[in-house]
């Protein structure tokens, strides 16, 4: 299936996960990483060596900062039961506590609601069935208290939860590569995309909260595909699937009417944004695993030699390097 694909691609390529802070811990804008299962912020405004902030043991999922940006949430090995917890770390106080503190279940994809009162993630009790899936998707209050289990009466497994910016829908995605939403409460259950249409996978939400873009090989190979947050007007974006292509979709623009993402074919990876409404493309640069810096309103992606970040602006001008980044690969990117 085309979303355990994309899964395992993330294992084979990478050792590092990424994700950008703006105005974190100041008004510099920030990168957060892992890597060798530890997590980093570094600054793109200057050549300060990165800055440690805690231990993650799961390289896989990457680490959220609460929208005030005070807190990081993250997936940490529990030493009392070897499971997977939920941790918070804390800027003003430089400690992580356990917010889940739970036995047999291994918890990732953490999302912070637009207040920063809840988090929902995907929360999986046999890990070696479920690989990197988690079972059902969960929400629970910042403070650990009062976590419930979203969708466990839908037989489906869940995973990828990300919060819609109403801060009332929840979406997700499961095992047979459907897509829903559903409210935070466990009601109004909504099917966006049905996997029975084609694999489909690397899906993102609009900024806006009113789309939603992934890949599916429908038509016979990738093509990407946009859908109305509800379901309704989905088209097709691409018509690259006859061209044998792989697609890899990263992010939508600030303004949500551009998409970023990479596509491979005869042995080239390139980064490409295409815009929402006319399908119009600009061809970027070789490289992969791109997103959009919503403050910096520029595209940072890894080089095709995956030695170097590039920043470049939406039409391809005004490129840097920065390579000052120390010991990881460079991988998936959440913003």
């Amino acid at each position: 299936m085309n979303l355990a694909r994309s899964f395992q691609a993330l294992i084979i390529l990478s050792a590092g996960v990424f994700c950008f802070s703006g105005c974190k811990p100041s008004d510099d804008v920030n990168i957060t990483y892992t890597t060798n299962g530890e997590i980093y912020v570094l600054s793109l405004d200057n050549e300060a060596a990165p800055r440690k902030v805690a231990k993650s043991d799961n390289p896989y999922n990457a680490p959220a900062w609460s929208p005030d940006n005070s807190k990081l949430v993250f997936p940490k090995e529990n030493g009392d039961f070897g499971d997977l917890d939920l941790f918070i770390y804390d800027e003003s106080t430089s400690k992580a506590i356990n917010l889940t503190n739970t036995e047999g279940i291994l918890e990732q994809s953490p999302s912070w609601s637009p207040e920063g009162d809840k988090i929902a993630f995907a929360g999986a009790s046999d890990p070696e069935d479920s690989s990197l899936f988690g079972v059902n998707v969960y929400v629970i209050n910042a403070d650990g208290t009062a976590s419930i289990n979203l969708t466990k009466d839908i037989n489906k497994d869940a995973s990828s939860p990300l919060w819609l910016p109403d801060g009332e829908r929840i979406f997700f995605v499961t095992r047979d590569d459907s897509m829903y939403t559903i409210r935070s409460d466990g009601s109004l259950l909504t099917q966006i995309v049905s996997g029975q249409d084609g694999d489909n996978s690397w899906h993102c939400l609009s900024p806006d909260g009113e789309k939603v873009a992934f890949i599916s090989d429908r038509y016979g190979g990738d093509d990407i595909f946009v859908s109305q947050i509800d379901g309704s007007q989905e088209i097709r974006l691409t018509n690259d699937g006859k061209n044998s292509k792989s697609l890899e979709i990263q992010c939508f623009s600030p303004d949500s009417q551009s998409i970023v993402y990479s596509e491979s074919g005869a042995g080239i990876r390139e980064v490409v944004i295409i815009n929402v409404n006319s399908g119009e493309k600009t061809f970027l640069s070789e490289g992969e695993n791109a997103t959009w810096s919503r403050k910096l309103n520029k595209i940072l992606f890894a080089s095709e030699d995956r030695e170097s970040l590039l920043v470049v602006n939406p039409d391809g001008s005004g490129e840097q390097s920065i390579d000052h980044l120390p010991q990881f690969d460079f991988s998936w990117w959440q913003e």
